[in-house]
C-alpha cells in the first residue's frame, strides 16, 4: 500500500500484507508538498495509519509501516504481527513541522532490525510512543526515538509486554527544547548494551524515567 497526497492521508488496513521485493514496504503514507503529487517533499497534511492485520516483509530496505509529513503523524496498531526480519524497521514515523509524531501499539508484535523508529525534526512538536505488546529489534534497538532542532517532548510509555533490542532496548536522543519522559511496566532488555539509554542535550529540560513493574536489564547497565 503506497498512498501520498499534498493534503491529508488516511489509511485503515485490516488486511494481511506480504511482500517479497527487496525495497517493498508494507504500508507507506506520505503528505507531499509537490503539486504534481510525486512524493519528493514533505507537505503539511496530517497522516493517519491504522492497522490490525499481519504485515510480513522479506526485503532488506523496508519498513512494515512508514509514515511521514510536516503535519501530524499518527500510527495506530490495533492488533496483528509486523514481521520485517531482514528489513530496517517494523514501524517508522517521520515528522517535520509543527505537527506531533505518535505511534500507539495496542496489541500484537513488532519485529525487525529496529522495532519502532521515530524521528521528529519539527518545531515545538511532541513525539509519543506507547506500546502494549512485544517490540523486538533483532539487530539494533527495540525502540529508537530521536527529536532534534526545535522539537518538543519525547514521551514513551510501556503499558505491558516486552521491549527487546540486540544492542539497546530503548535508545532515546532528545536534542530538542523540551523534556523526555519514559514509563515502563514490562520487560525492557538491551542484549549487548543498556536496557534504556537516554541522551538529553544542553537545550532540553527534564529527564524522567519511572518503572512501575517489570524489569529493565542490559549487558552493561539497566539504565
Amino acid at each position: 500500500v503506497d498512498a501520498y497526497s499534498n493534503g491529508n492521508v488516511y489509511i485503515d488496513s485490516t488486511a494481511n500484507i506480504t511482500t517479497i521485493g527487496s525495497a517493498s514496504d508494507g504500508i507507506i503514507a506520505r503528505s507531499t508538498s509537490s503539486s504534481s503529487g510525486t512524493p519528493n517533499g514533505l507537505g503539511t497534511g496530517d497522516v493517519y495509519v491504522k492497522s490490525s492485520g499481519n504485515i510480513t516483509l522479506n526485503g532488506s530496505l523496508t519498513s512494515g509501516i512508514l509514515a511521514s509529513t510536516g503535519g501530524n503523524v499518527n500510527i495506530e496498531i490495533e492488533d496483528g504481527t509486523i514481521s520485517v526480519l531482514n528489513g530496517r524497521y517494523g514501524v517508522s514515523a517521520f515528522g517535520q513541522g509543527a505537527g506531533a509524531v505518535r505511534v500507539n501499539q495496542m496489541e500484537g508484535n513488532i519485529t525487525s532490525q529496529t522495532g519502532i523508529y521515530t524521528r521528529n525534526n519539527g518545531t515545538g512538536s511532541t513525539t509519543t510512543i506507547q506500546t502494549a505488546g512485544d517490540v523486538t529489534g533483532i539487530r539494533q534497538y527495540g525502540i529508537y526515538a530521536i527529536n532534534s532542532g526545535g522539537s518538543g517532548d519525547i514521551n514513551i510509555t510501556q503499558i505491558k509486554g516486552k521491549v527487546l533490542g540486540e544492542i539497546y532496548g530503548m535508545y532515546v536522543s532528545n536534542t530538542g527544547v523540551e523534556s523526555t519522559t519514559i514509563n515502563t511496566a514490562g520487560q525492557v532488555l538491551g542484549n549487548r548494551r543498556n536496557g534504556i539509554y537516554v541522551l538529553n542535550q544542553a537545550n532540553t529540560n527534564n529527564l524522567t524515567i519511572t518503572q512501575t513493574s517489570g524489569s529493565i536489564d542490559g549487558n552493561t547497565t539497566g539504565i
